[in-house]
């Protein structure tokens, strides 16, 4: 049984991308796994739970779900409040989803080489499947249910990968050669999702953790050198897909010049983007204090000229911090602030020296998350907040033990 469960965090990550509902099904099992060690006293001697950062990360990650519940209270449509609410129920779960983890007790890398042979697979399938043109092989979503939920989670596991793949062998850094093919195959992914923003975030990530790995142990030479091949490889792939980036100039453009003239420009993806960013403004500056609630809608919002649920149907505003205002004004702006601080600060800052890689993987995390709340919606769907919710209790575990 415990062979089984050990395998059971590798799996989870691997499915990611690849096993349609394997997020959600998966925090799932690792909760009930939670609950179970909850409900056995020598089970719950095992993880030793009652440190202030144990308890104070739980509350921090419970409270995004809790916020959504109480914003029914000023809800114009409660039922739309509690439904968001529930796309956020995921973490609720963090506590059990630690203790879950726990009781698996995976290792690192066997997630790094689930992670890496997800990557392989969605970039063969993709890759196969233009060249042939099968039907039957034809690629959409790979796992997922959106093209933006495998570039959002393929963005935090190609930087994952990229950190398996410098990490020094004191640190357990082996399995180069998984690595490399795991990091090659990620912006294949990105490619493959249709998705310009990841794509970029990717692009802007991975020098980025180079500088952090490397910076003491590269001369300014190499640095440069490494930097204009980069740059090289990073014009290739936005030249791959550069058809998708002058389409989005050219709705920027068209959105400004005729948005009067022309209702219909709302309609193109970066115009709609802009729409929603004008009436979730508007609306946010009406209701400053409290917002609107968890259950306001770009449609719904009819007194600032926005066209009708048939025509713009979007359930958020794709905009992380815009979403935030909207629903729950200043005091949901100081919670989420306070929430990323605190878990900030306890994943990433203070065990930045005593747990470096965890470290890393959580800078990553919180900054592939980053990337797509500034234009989408990061924590909406609910594979991208069960991504998070698993990636970031499993961080918070190895820094658990590197510390104690």
């Amino acid at each position: 049984m415990q062979t089984m469960l050990f395998w059971f965090p590798p799996l989870y990550f691997f499915g990611l991308i690849l096993i349609p509902g394997m997020a959600e099904v998966g925090l799932l099992c690792l909760s009930l796994l939670g609950l179970g060690v909850v409900l056995r006293p020598e089970a719950r001697e095992s993880f030793k739970w009652g440190t202030a950062a144990d308890t104070s990360l739980a509350l921090a990650f419970t409270s995004v779900f809790l916020f959504k519940v109480l914003t029914m209270l000023w809800a114009n449509e409660p039922g739309l409040a509690l439904r968001n609410a529930l796309w956020h129920v995921h973490f609720l779960l963090w506590p059990l989803a630690l203790l879950g983890l726990h009781k698996c007790g995976a290792l690192q890398k066997y997630i790094d080489r689930g992670i890496s042979l997800s990557l392989m697979i969605v970039a063969l399938w993709f890759l196969v499947g233009a060249a042939t043109g099968w039907p039957w092989l034809a690629f959409e979503d790979a796992g997922t249910t959106h093209p933006g939920i495998l570039a959002q989670e393929t963005l935090v596991l190609g930087i994952w990968m990229l950190l398996a793949l410098t990490r020094p062998v004191e640190a357990g850094g082996t399995d180069r050669m998984w690595h490399v093919l795991g990091v090659c195959a990620a912006p294949v992914v990105l490619i493959a999702s249709g998705r310009r923003l990841e794509l970029l975030g990717y692009l802007m990530l991975l020098p980025l953790f180079l500088l952090i790995r490397f910076r003491s142990k590269v001369s300014t030479l190499r640095l440069v050198l490494a930097l204009l091949v980069f740059v090289a490889v990073a014009a290739a792939l936005v030249y791959v897909r550069r058809e998708k980036f002058l389409l989005g100039f050219s709705e920027l453009s068209q959105y400004f010049a005729e948005r009067e003239l022309r209702p219909e420009v709302v309609l193109s993806s970066w115009g709609a983007r802009l729409e929603m960013y004008r009436v979730g403004i508007m609306g946010f500056l009406d209701h400053p204090i409290l917002g609107m609630s968890a259950g306001v809608r770009p449609y719904l919002l009819t007194e600032y000229n926005i066209l009708s649920r048939q025509d713009f149907g979007h359930r958020h505003f794709h905009s992380q911090l815009l979403q935030t205002l909207i629903e729950g004004g200043l005091l949901g702006l100081v919670l989420m602030v306070s929430v990323m601080v605190h878990s900030i600060r306890l994943l990433i800052i203070k065990a930045w020296s005593v747990a470096r890689e965890p470290a890393l993987l959580a800078l990553a995390l919180y900054l592939g998350y980053m990337i797509e709340g500034a234009f989408s919606a990061a924590l909406t769907y609910g594979e991208a907040n069960a991504m998070f919710v698993v990636a970031s209790a499993w961080l918070w575990l190895q820094i658990r033990k590197s510390v104690n």
